[in-house]
C-alpha cells in the first residue's frame, strides 16, 4: 500500500514514523530523483497511491484555493479525483496548524481527517490514521440489551433499566 504525502517542512519526520509503522510512504525527497519532472511525479503518485495525505495549514489552504505554485498544481490534480469519486476515502486531510475552517482547501473541507496540530501531536489521532491506512476499522463496543421504557420498579432487573451515560476520564 502506497501513501502519498503532500509537501511540508514537518513531513519527513512524520513520513518516517508512518513507515516505521508499516505504511509505504512516497515522498519527493525519497522518491523523486534529481532531473525528474516533479509535476509528472505528482500526477503519477496521486494516480497510483492508495491514500494521499494532504498536510493542511492556513498557508497551504490559501495556495491551494488560489491555485498558486506547486500546491496549486497539486490541487488541480486532486480536485477531479474527489469530484469523480465522492465516496472515495483516498484523500485524507492532516491538520498540521491552524484550525479545520482555515487550513483545509475548499476541495477537501468535507473530508474527515486527523488533527495532528499539537506539538507533540495526538497519539490517538495518529493511531486512528494508521488504522485507516492499514484498513483496520476500530471495533465498536458490544451492543447491550434494549432498556425497559416503563417506569422501573424494585423488581425490574438492572439489565433492563436505562443505563446512565458513560463519563470518560481524561
Amino acid at each position: 500500500m502506497d501513501t502519498l504525502i503532500a509537501i511540508d517542512p514537518w513531513v519527513e519526520t512524520f513520513a518516517t514514523r508512518l513507515r516505521q509503522n508499516g505504511a509505504d510512504v512516497v515522498l519527493d525527497k525519497w522518491n523523486l530523483p534529481m532531473g525528474e519532472d516533479r509535476f509528472h511525479f505528482m500526477e503519477r503518485a496521486v494516480m497510483t497511491a492508495a491514500f494521499v495525505l494532504v498536510i493542511c495549514t492556513p498557508e497551504y489552504a490559501a495556495k491551494a484555493n488560489d491555485r498558486t505554485g506547486g500546491v496549486g498544481y497539486e490541487a488541480t490534480i486532486i480536485t477531479p479525483h474527489i469530484a469523480n469519486r465522492t465516496e472515495n476515502r483516498k484523500f485524507i486531510p492532516i491538520l498540521r496548524s491552524g484550525d479545520w475552517s482555515t487550513s483545509l482547501p475548499v476541495w477537501i473541507a468535507a473530508r474527515r481527517g486527523a488533527d495532528l496540530s499539537g506539538n507533540p501531536y495526538s497519539e490517538t489521532e495518529f493511531a486512528e490514521l494508521l488504522r485507516t491506512l492499514h484498513r483496520e476499522a476500530a471495533q465498536a463496543p458490544a451492543l447491550g440489551p434494549p432498556p425497559s421504557f416503563t417506569e422501573p420498579t424494585a423488581e425490574t432487573p438492572p439489565e433492563f433499566r436505562v443505563r446512565p451515560p458513560i463519563v470518560s476520564q481524561p
